[in-house]
């Protein structure tokens, strides 16, 4: 790669020939030139793989790798940043694309104001239908002092049912790549969703200098199939684990601790509601013992007040959880 790298774009990819092109070009049509592209292909059993090929031999920038197995997004990504050899990381979902400003923009904030983190806003597309997310933060610069004033203490947790500060999700941030180093390798390859938020709030902690950008640069595509999502049977397991380690990186601050709690039991109901389609309360308690212990699960239900939850179903889960357990 070129030794004016400024920005190593990575790119994990399965299974997505449908997508896969759009998502490239839309990075190749950035109008900012100091960067690489790193396509990191999970042994997908379409056309992908074949697709990472013919960019690589198409645009000297592009570096296409391959699974000899499926490994899974954490790792994938692991692999494409141990490739990498940018100043700053961006993480892009290959079935998602992204406004040809993005780059330029957001480096400029990056270099310029010597930001740790820049994120910019996205829209959620779902068929025909947009939607661009709503910025909770004002735009601008947050040094340390403004981050734990006006970002920390809602940074997971915003209000309402539920509301993220920063979303947990990376691929809307561009990070300094010394931040990347100290939080990629420590997630659990065995974790295939939620994980990101195990990158993304670690980073934001550790920051000094964030920009906030409401410019909506990212198109986050929602479909039913992709890389990172778990069978619905599996998800409160997954959930354990991942809230096992957000304890471990983030529980000792008080206020996140707090966070964490509304977080916890977010995701639990979640969970349960779509467990609900094949079995009652009392079998799912039954069939996921570690709720009855004490841990993030059974202290987050028995704290939450049930007036802080929205919607019928979810009060009476939660209340059901809190007499049973």
């Amino acid at each position: 790669m070129s030794g004016t790298c400024r920005l190593s774009v990575i790119v994990p990819v399965y299974n997505v020939e449908s997508y896969l092109q759009e998502c490239v070009e839309s990075i190749l049509r950035q109008d900012y030139p100091y960067f690489e592209l790193i396509l990191v292909d999970d042994c997908s059993e379409d056309k992908s793989g074949i697709i990472c090929e013919a960019y690589e031999k198409k645009d000297r920038r592009i570096r296409a790798l391959h699974h000899a197995r499926q490994m899974g997004h954490t790792a994938a990504r692991r692999d494409g940043f141990q490739a990498s050899s940018g100043d700053y990381i961006l993480f892009v979902d290959s079935d998602d694309w992204i406004d040809e400003k993005m780059f330029s923009v957001m480096m400029e904030k990056a270099l310029n104001d010597n930001a740790d983190i820049v994120q910019c806003s996205y829209r959620s597309v779902s068929g025909e239908k947009r939607k661009d997310e709503a910025p909770v933060y004002e735009e601008g610069l947050y040094d340390k002092r403004q981050l734990e004033e006006k970002i920390y203490p809602t940074i997971i947790y915003a209000g309402g049912y539920y509301r993220f500060g920063i979303a947990p999700n990376i691929w809307n941030k561009v990070f300094k790549r010394k931040l990347i180093e100290e939080t990629l390798f420590q997630i659990d390859t065995r974790l295939r969703s939620g994980e990101d938020g195990l990158m993304t709030y670690p980073c934001f902690m550790a920051a000094e200098r964030v920009w906030i950008l409401h410019n909506c640069f990212y198109n986050y595509r929602s479909r039913e199939v992709s890389m990172c999502r778990i069978v619905d049977d599996k998800r409160l397991s997954e959930n354990h684990l991942l809230f096992k380690y957000y304890q471990e990186y983030l529980g000792e601050n008080p206020v996140i601790q707090y966070q964490l709690k509304r977080f916890v039991v977010y995701q639990t109901l979640l969970a349960i509601e779509e467990l609900q389609k094949s079995m009652n309360i009392f079998q799912i308690v039954k069939t996921h013992p570690f709720l009855k212990e004490k841990g993030m699960e059974h202290s987050s239900i028995k704290e939450v007040k049930t007036s802080e939850i929205q919607g019928k179903r979810n009060k009476l889960i939660l209340i059901a959880l809190k007499l049973i357990l």
